[in-house]
């Protein structure tokens, strides 16, 4: 008997960790990527994306994210690249807020370690940063940085490894149930299109998404990161710069680390973004002038021994829900088509998780390892992102 045929429709962050768990489990499967294997173009570009253990989106997630770590490590093993490197994490704000208070939750209830600085715990063992009066740092030490576009290729290379074809060049138009079962789905490779049938389809779309998926709330917005040279290399070697997220107020927001080559930091302000990006492909890539100074005025208030003047600067787009949280799950109940859209800045340290989820729902139509607020029938706008806590309002 032939191994089920598994469309994947995307090959970023989701759809190269799923095309390699299902192709880890013998499925037959086959990827459409529209670039190549670890490109720049979608929401995993920029070269490094943040882990943590900490969790403070909730408990919920649990599963999801000691997945995730393990099959972290495991990817490393299976293609012999380094991909996570540890530096730690500091989440640094008033304890109060949803982050900080939060993650303390979560590790108190998983059993994560975890470490709380006040002010003057933090700033004599990160001088780096600048807290502002009754402010505290929550120590995550099990994070780090991901290298993120080496990781796609490393899932993909590891996904071809048991078998995948991965079809570069080929964008998706269409993805259907078909008469008698199985899906079709619609590609073109430059002027030649096709449409091609399969068990299964596993839309991992990224940005491009909302054009597969008209029926779900998605929305693609520009998210900007900033690089910048460090002044002190020593003080913000990556070993000694643990990957940070700020919550000082709407207009002192961010997250940041270290680019990991000893010269450079990256900034990602935390802004209302540019929403309801039609055309990922045309759109506009340019950081405006006023968006780099920004990053600069973060630097200058909170992050001394860094150069506030960006060397660097790029757009990334990426998938939105209006709670924040990813819409993941199957459309039917033969599991033929399965989603994975709108990760809202959340995906990446998950990817790996994701992916085995999706395997999962290929094979049996559920998985354990997802959390309720990630399903396709919720009430999208029932839950509050905390990641727009910041934007909204001074946390209270």
């Amino acid at each position: 008997m032939s191994a089920p045929r598994v469309a994947v429709v995307g090959g970023g962050a989701i759809g190269s960790m799923a095309a390699w768990q299902l192709a880890t489990r013998g499925f037959a499967v086959t990827v459409y990527e529209r670039y190549w294997p670890g490109h720049n173009e979608g929401a995993g570009g920029g070269g490094t994306r943040m882990f943590r253990r900490v969790y403070a989106e909730g408990p919920a997630y649990g599963p999801l994210l000691d997945a995730s770590w393990h099959l972290w490590r495991r990817l490393e093993r299976a293609t012999d690249t380094d991909l996570l490197h540890r530096t730690g994490g500091l989440s640094i704000g008033p304890a109060h807020h949803p982050v900080l208070a939060g993650g303390i939750a979560y590790a108190e209830q998983r059993g994560i370690p975890y470490e709380v600085l006040d002010a003057d715990a933090l700033t004599a063992r990160y001088p780096q940063h600048t807290p502002l009066d009754g402010e505290i740092a929550l120590f995550d030490p099990e994070a780090g940085v991901l290298r993120s576009n080496l990781a796609i290729r490393a899932a993909l290379d590891a996904a071809v490894a048991h078998g995948a074809e991965l079809r570069t060049g080929t964008t998706v138009h269409g993805v259907a149930e078909a008469p008698g079962g199985g899906v079709e789905v619609a590609t073109a490779t430059g002027t030649a299109t096709a449409t091609e049938r399969h068990d299964h389809a596993v839309v991992a779309g990224g940005p491009w998404a909302r054009t597969l998926l008209p029926t779900l709330p998605l929305e693609t917005r520009a998210i900007y990161h900033t690089w910048h040279f460090v002044e002190d290399r020593q003080l913000l070697r990556p070993e000694r710069f643990p990957i940070t997220l700020r919550r000082s107020g709407p207009d002192l927001s961010y997250g940041a680390m270290s680019a990991l080559d000893g010269t450079r930091v990256k900034l990602a302000p935390h802004a209302d973004y540019p929403r309801d990006v039609e055309d990922v492909d045309t759109m506009r890539r340019h950081v405006r002038a006023d968006w780099q100074h920004r990053s600069a005025a973060l630097i200058r208030a909170l992050l001394p021994g860094v150069s506030p003047d960006p060397v660097e600067s790029q757009i990334y787009p990426e998938s939105f829900t209006p709670d924040g949280h990813a819409a993941v799950g199957a459309l039917d109940a033969d599991a033929r088509v399965v989603v994975l859209a709108g990760f809202s800045g959340h995906g990446f340290k998950l990817a790996p998780g994701f992916g085995r989820a999706a395997a999962d729902l290929v094979a049996t139509g559920t998985s354990a390892l997802l959390p309720p607020d990630v399903a396709l029938d919720r009430d999208f706008r029932a839950q509050v992102s905390i990641r727009d806590l910041v934007l909204d309002a001074d946390p209270a």
